[in-house]
């Protein structure tokens, strides 16, 4: 029984340092080329930057609510009609 533990604890720590190898490996190949593609590529330049913040313009909010409004209002239009 001594000699299976010895083996099975052998396999276990084989097992773990080739996945925790693996995983760094991953790492440093994923900081990698990020570093790359940043490097080649440089951001987009966004052309909204009022949109950044999660604003939405003031046009945009006005349109929408008079469309709640107008869906709203032909609602219960209907509603009082069919009953």
């Amino acid at each position: 029984m001594n000699e299976m533990m010895k083996t099975g604890v052998e396999v276990m720590l084989v097992g773990m340092g080739a996945v925790f190898v693996f995983l760094t490996l991953l790492i440093g190949v994923v900081i990698v080329l990020t570093r790359i593609i940043q490097h080649c590529k440089p951001p987009v330049p966004v052309e909204n930057p009022a949109l950044i913040d999660g604003a939405i313009p003031y046009d945009v909010v006005a349109a929408i609510a008079a469309s709640i409004y107008a869906y709203r209002q032909k609602k219960q239009k209907g509603a009082g009609s069919s009953g």
